[in-house]
Order: structure tokens, then sequence, then C-alpha cells
């Protein structure tokens, strides 16, 4: 017998206990890091994405190139940005960026990459 998913949200709404939906946690976290890892796997230099899912909040929503991809033997591959032009100025709200910089780059975890469909505009 298949279950249908909102079969499986009315028994998560109505009927689950909390050791069900400890279990139910557990196993959605392990889902989106295993997402998380697909999507950064499909990411490449050259690219146009959309940064999302920062813990610095300003900083979700700017876009721009990828330029480097970082895959450190340790911990997480991150990807080195460089901004387009309206991202470029959104981020001189936030931080001091000296007024003689014509491009700027940020290091980001690859994970927090959406690529863009749109070209996005070099700074």
């Amino acid at each position: 017998m298949t279950i249908t998913f909102p079969e499986a949200v009315n028994f998560l709404t109505t009927q689950a206990s909390r050791e069900d939906l400890a279990t139910l946690e557990a196993t959605a976290e392990v889902r989106r890091k295993t997402l998380r890892s697909e999507r950064a796997a499909a990411i490449t230099t050259g690219m146009n994405v959309e940064l999302e899912k920062l813990g610095t909040k300003y900083m979700n929503g700017l876009s721009g190139t990828i330029v480097e991809i970082q895959r450190p033997r340790t911990g997480e591959p991150r990807a080195v940005v460089r901004l387009d032009e309206q991202s470029f100025q959104t981020i001189q709200l936030y931080k001091y960026i000296s007024p003689t910089t014509k491009h700027y780059s940020l290091r980001v975890p690859l994970g927090c990459c959406k690529e863009l469909t749109t070209p996005t505009k070099p700074s």
C-alpha cells in the first residue's frame, strides 16, 4: 500500500507522537543535507548564482558569478562569488568598501549558492 504525501501530512498533524516527530525532524535534516550536497555538486565556476540560507541575513538574496570553488580536504566546500552590480551596491549599505573598489567577492558555503537562470550584470 502506498501512502500519499497528503495522507502523511494528515497523520503528522493528527496522530504523530513526540517520538514520531523527533524521528521526522532528524530524517528531514538528513534529507536537507543530502539535497544541499547535491545542489553544491552541480555548481560550477562561471555560473550565475543567488545566495541563500546564510547566517548573515543581509547577504541572502545577493547575486553574482562563481569565480572559484574551494574544496578543502576537511570542512564544507566554498565558493568565491563576485557580486553583480546591484548586489555590490547593496552590500555597501552594510559594509565599508573602499570607493576605489571596482569588484567585490564573497567566500560562502557552496550549498548556499542557488543557480540563476538569468545572467547577472557584472560589477
